[in-house]
């Protein structure tokens, strides 16, 4: 990797690096200058932490106190019920943001848990540095700007689950989850982030009831899928 396409940043006598191809999947950079990510950071209070794979980041009860940016692996943040029941939230990868709301709201406790999925390097930026008015400037106006459009379009993702679960059959459920991702990937071709175990805990229904199903809608024709591959091919 050349120094043209990387950024090292003096981070407590250490030097860290993100690549400008890791730089352009973090939504909380989109628009700010590759080269005055430096200058920024400068501004703000942050950390760098590296997690190994199925290290748990944050548990159920334990207090988010940063915001943290992925640069490297994939996260998966999920909850459980009184019984052990999981559920996934979401998955993280390179680029994601995760503990936005739990940060900056100072919520003493979380109802989820955050867990590495490969060996992670993460960014984290403790919250109060960002609305320091002593160090406000364009650029880290911009930042902030950014970072309220990203708490928004987290909200919509979380409306859009919300319209899957709302399904009344397994079969909706499924075709609702899979058709959005054949929207946002803008190909009726496409590849999802779960395998069935955790497709099954993301829209909250049984494991083998969604193997079946997804078997069914496949004989009828109304997708095909190879592992996490799908394709779909007609509306049910």
């Amino acid at each position: 990797m050349s120094l043209e396409s990387t950024l090292f940043l003096q981070r407590n006598k250490k030097r860290m690096k993100i690549s400008k191809d890791c730089y352009q999947k973090i939504k909380l950079f989109n628009g700010i200058d590759f080269n005055t990510i430096p200058e920024l950071l400068a501004l703000l209070d942050t950390q760098e932490v590296y997690y190994k794979k199925n290290t748990i980041l944050y548990n159920q009860g334990d207090q988010i106190t940063n915001i943290g940016i992925v640069i490297s692996g994939s996260l998966q943040i999920s909850s459980c019920d009184f019984f052990g029941n999981k559920s996934i939230l979401t998955e993280l990868n390179e680029g994601d943001t995760f503990g936005e709301v739990f940060a900056l709201a100072k919520i003493s406790t979380v109802p989820l848990q955050v867990i590495a999925t490969q060996d992670s390097h993460i960014l984290l930026i403790h919250p109060d540095s960002i609305f320091d008015t002593k160090k406000l400037n364009p650029l880290k106006q911009k930042f902030i700007q950014l970072l309220l459009m990203e708490l928004t379009r987290k909200n919509l993702t979380l409306s859009k689950k919300i319209e899957h679960l709302t399904k009344r059959s397994i079969r909706e459920k499924l075709y609702s989850y899979l058709s959005s991702e054949a929207i946002r990937n803008k190909s009726s071709h496409f590849t999802i982030p779960f395998n069935r175990q955790e497709l099954a805990d993301y829209l909250s229904i049984d494991r083998s009831a969604c193997s079946s199903e997804l078997s069914s809608m496949k004989q009828e024709g109304i997708l095909d899928y190879h592992k996490n591959e799908f394709t779909l091919h007609k509306k049910i």
